[in-house]
């Protein structure tokens, strides 16, 4: 079947295929070790960011473990347990799911520009993010904080510890958009996204010690671009049935899930050696690999 969120992010996290709906486990249910931990032994601080609910598939995957993506206050307890992620940040959830993590020293910052001022070394936070609005950079007019806002707080407290970072930041919305084949929900969300790499690039781009990896566990919607299609004529619809139904003129959707289309990788900040990868073909690596990327690059 088609990869799911759970087990792709186990792939991205660990470098592990596993079964649809695990997180962070093998198919034989056993817990794997994710790039988070290896980060955490190494003295080095670790976040996640995701502009959906913390206990998401995506974000669990590189921090916490349950045999089902469905397993949200699992989910959250194991990160609790845990105690190596020192930053969490994500939308608004339901604050029990939170009790596990205040019980565990995590200190809750109310305003999103806390967070870069912050002592405590588990922090986090909920915040309600929303994409592509006019005003969201403001934040304290509309009650929206932006992911650019996020990521630039974000590196700012990650960057205090001199042994160095990891973060993930998931633009989780972009996903949505595709399942209910939205195209405007969906480049809204991806222009939002958008912002928070140009502001890791920006942190990151007088730096020899940072490298900004960017790509995603899947496509969803099986967008497909036509032949002629541009940004100014993107949104012309065709009518039939006597202008009872439309649709786009230059792209379309194959489906509401998940495809196996492949999804983009982009590395910058370092020289990867590529041929030590499983290449499928000259320009295609396994999604596992990915971990293997960042290990190597966190190992130097």
């Amino acid at each position: 079947g088609t990869t799911d969120s759970a087990a792709a992010g186990t792939a991205l996290a660990t470098g592990t295929r596993t079964i649809n709906g695990y997180v962070g486990k093998d198919e034989n249910l056993n817990d794997l070790t994710t790039i988070v931990d290896i980060a955490a032994a190494m003295g080095k601080r670790t976040g996640i960011i995701t502009t959906e609910e913390l206990y998401g598939a995506t974000p669990m995957a590189f921090a916490g473990h349950a045999e089902a993506r469905g397993q949200s206050q699992p989910l959250i307890d194991s990160v609790a347990e845990d105690g190596k992620v020192n930053l969490l940040i994500s939308h608004v959830y339901n604050t029990v799911y939170a009790k596990s993590l205040k019980k565990a020293g995590y200190e809750d910052i109310e305003s999103l520009a806390d967070v870069s001022e912050a002592t405590s070394d588990k922090i986090m936070g909920s915040y309600i993010i929303k994409g592509n609005e006019p005003s969201m950079s403001a934040g304290e007019t509309t009650g929206y904080v932006a992911f650019d806002r996020i990521v630039t707080e974000a590196l700012e407290y990650l960057s205090k510890d001199e042994d160095g970072f990891f973060l993930m930041a998931e633009g989780a919305h972009i996903d949505h958009g595709g399942h209910s084949n939205d195209m405007t929900y969906m480049l809204q969300e991806l222009l939002a996204f958008d912002d928070g790499v140009r502001a890791a690039l920006e942190w990151a781009k007088d730096r020899d010690d940072t490298v900004v990896i960017v790509t995603a566990d899947h496509e969803t919607g099986g967008l497909q671009l036509k032949e002629g299609i541009t940004g100014d004529n993107m949104f012309e619809m065709i009518s039939y049935d006597n202008g009872m139904t439309y649709e786009p003129l230059y792209y379309e959707w194959t489906t509401g899930s998940h495809s196996d289309q492949d999804v983009y990788c982009f590395i910058n900040g370092a020289k990867i050696d590529f041929s030590a990868y499983s290449f499928e073909s000259e320009e295609r690596i396994a999604n596992t690999d990915v971990f293997q990327i960042m290990k190597t690059l966190l190992e130097g």
